[in-house]
């Protein structure tokens, strides 16, 4: 397991996330056409985006370890921008938290 199966997982329950008012948007490491590449490939209905300075990943506090080592993971913000939800890790195979995202977003819209 690793991030394209992830994007999978996304893929296959986007609509749940749109019904609670997300937006779904994957963004890696690479290169803006490995992305683009990426997303053809998969057909997922939400971009995937490319952060090669790691800027977009250091704002939302993923750390890099031993020079090499880049944390990734599942972040939810809220309208404002606002992390309500963050699920860090350097293991790429972790499983993504689906029911805990999407139970964030479901408290998230209560207060709506």
């Amino acid at each position: 397991m690793g991030c394209q199966h992830h994007v999978r997982q996304l893929a296959a329950r986007y609509q749940e996330f749109r019904d609670l008012g997300a937006e779904v948007l994957v963004v890696g490491p690479g290169r803006p056409e490995a992305a683009a590449h990426l997303a053809e490939r998969l057909k997922v209905p939400f971009p995937i985006l490319a952060d090669p300075s790691d800027a977009g990943r250091e704002s939302l506090g993923l750390r890099r370890f031993l020079g090499f080592l880049r944390e990734s993971g599942a972040v939810v913000l809220d309208r404002e921008g606002v992390v309500r939800y963050a699920h860090r890790t350097i293991n790429a195979a972790a499983a993504l938290p689906l029911e805990a995202i999407l139970t964030t977003l479901r408290t998230l819209q209560e207060k709506v």
